[in-house]
Formats: C-alpha cells, structure tokens, sequence
C-alpha cells in the first residue's frame, strides 16, 4: 500500500489548487483576530467532526493533499487528510464559548496544555 505525495514545498503555483479544506470554503488566511484550537477527533471523522462544528458556529480548517493509490486497475488519485484525526477550529463569533466543541458528534477532545485549550 504505497503512496506518492505530494507536499507543498515540491508543489508548484500551478498546483497550488491541490490543497483543499474540508469546508467547502477552501483554504482561508489567517487573519490574526481569533485563536485557532485543535480538536482530536475519532478514527476516519474528521469530515463529520467539521460538518458539525460548523453548525455550531465555527470555523474550521482540515487541510488535504493529493494522493496517488496502486491498484489492480491502475491508479487512483485521492484526497488524503493531511494530519488525521485533527481538525482546527475556532468560533465565528468572539461570544462563542468552545465548551460545545468538546461534546461536538466525531471530536474525541479538545486539544490542550494542562487546562488551557491548546
């Protein structure tokens, strides 16, 4: 089972289109304004975990890359998670508490530092 990937720092402009986000919004910048925190979610459901958030109010980024699969038939290009299980998140609304995101259906936890969300 092996696959060829690609990574941004061999990707070209051109091919810059190969990331994607798991919200249908794409890649977005990051502004600076509000926190950013991870969410470690169950096995496989980091799209169910991201569909949920953002019902709720968040934010949230799920970075992908392009993956290249052999198979008896050929191969097969795929969208991998680039880090699996973890989600990013953060509340579209500074009066959203993330206290939701942590029983959020497909979040596990709540990433953090001691007490602090991480």
């Amino acid at each position: 089972m092996s696959a060829n990937f690609v990574t941004p720092s061999v990707m070209s402009k051109k091919d810059l289109h190969l990331l994607s986000s798991c919200q249908p919004g794409g890649l977005q910048p990051y502004t600076g304004q509000a926190s950013w925190y991870v969410a470690y979610t169950q096995p496989k459901s980091e799209k169910i975990a991201v569909d949920h958030l953002d019902r709720q109010g968040f934010q949230t980024y799920c970075p992908q890359y392009k993956a290249f699969k052999k198979t008896p038939a050929g191969s097969l290009c795929l969208m991998e998670v680039m880090f699996p299980r973890y989600v990013f998140f953060k509340p579209r609304d500074e009066r959203l508490s993330i206290s939701v995101a942590r029983s959020t259906r497909g979040v596990s936890f709540v990433l953090s530092f001691g007490a602090r969300p991480a």
